[in-house]
């Protein structure tokens, strides 16, 4: 009886086990699913925040924060570093030829380590210095804090006509306290103030924020008030660090950034239709003011407008892609050999 019983309770163990067996077949690719996603997010690096690099400083804003390494995500997971100084590149200063100063596009946003202009150029040995939001005031105050520093080397600011030409001009952006140049009323002279600028941040609404940027934006394409006062803005800037430059023996330039949306001509109206006098609106005014500027003060000048294409630049972000940045690089490059290399 006892065996009876064994036996069929065996058999009945095999027949529970083939009758599991489908159930359990049909369930492992979701149970090995379900694993290789939870080791697969414990294996994904943590994504840092823009406030997790960076630090207050009393005359710039903000700045990166010093040895930094983290992984940041804009239109995609990319990793980045910081040097003692909180600005990224693999020299220092001292032992670079070429510094480099500028705003997110200096720093790389959206740009892993090996895909920075400043690795990529062969001949300049690139020091990029700027952080994100940054405008040509920004440019000023960190070139005039290297002195001996500057000594036989090239000095390259990136002005990025998204935004750098209003930004010097403004208290004030994105909630953030600028640094910014005015027109003394009494004097008549231009004059930078930062004595403002305090760690608390200020109220910001983005859609506010869009809606008084964009316009200010459009009329700096073409001839008007706001244009006149920031190209004025500018020419006292650049006037200051070619002198900067000049008792210090290196050679200043002026680079110009375009905008995507100025490369995609279908997007030109993105701009444009914000314009105060849009008959007027020329894609080319920034840059044929700036030049203008710059050769009335023996600055060399490029403008960048015709270099780049729409696959320079990320899918869905205003930043370059690793080809925009190898572009960039070669153009550094070619800027160093003639107005650098060729003179030492």
């Amino acid at each position: 009886m006892t065996i009876t019983r064994l036996i069929l309770s065996f058999v009945a163990f095999c027949i529970g086990i083939i009758l599991v067996i489908p159930a359990v077949i049909v369930m492992l690719p979701f149970w090995l699913v379900a694993v290789a996603s939870k080791v697969s997010n414990k294996l994904k690096p943590r994504i840092s925040t823009w406030e997790d690099i960076i630090q207050y400083d009393s005359k710039l804003g903000w700045r990166a924060k010093p040895n930094v390494n983290v992984h940041m995500n804009t239109d995609g997971i990319y990793h980045m570093t910081t040097g003692k100084d909180g600005w990224r590149g693999q020299y220092e200063i001292e032992k670079c030829n070429t510094i480099v100063i500028g705003d997110s596009f200096v720093f790389g946003q959206g740009t892993d380590e090996q895909n920075h202009f400043a690795c990529l150029a062969k001949v300049a040995r690139v020091k990029p210095v700027g952080a994100p939001g940054y405008g040509v005031t920004h440019y000023l105050l960190l070139l005039k804090t290297l002195t001996h520093e500057l000594k036989d080397k090239l000095v390259i600011w990136f002005v990025y006509t998204g935004n750098d030409y209003r930004e010097s001009i403004r208290p004030s952006s994105y909630g953030y306290h600028f640094p910014f140049v005015f027109r003394n009323a009494e004097t008549r002279a231009w004059e930078i103030r930062t004595d403002h600028i305090t760690e608390k941040k200020l109220p910001f609404h983005f859609e506010k924020g869009y809606n008084t940027s964009i316009p200010e934006l459009a009329d700096l394409f073409s001839e008007n008030y706001l244009s006149d006062y920031a190209f004025g803005a500018f020419e006292y800037l650049v006037t200051e660090a070619k002198n900067h430059c000049d008792s210090h023996g290196s050679k200043f330039l002026v680079v110009t950034l375009p905008i995507r949306w100025l490369i995609e001509g279908s997007y030109v109206h993105k701009i444009k239709r914000h314009a105060s006098l849009p008959e007027h609106f020329s894609v080319h005014y920034p840059d044929d003011q700036a030049e203008a500027i710059c050769k009335n003060l023996d600055i060399p000048f490029r403008a960048c407008l015709p270099d780049f294409v729409r696959e320079d630049f990320l899918p869905n972000d205003l930043h370059w892609s690793s080809t925009g940045n190898a572009k960039m690089a070669k153009i550094i490059d070619d800027l160093y050999e003639t107005f650098l290399k060729t003179k030492t």
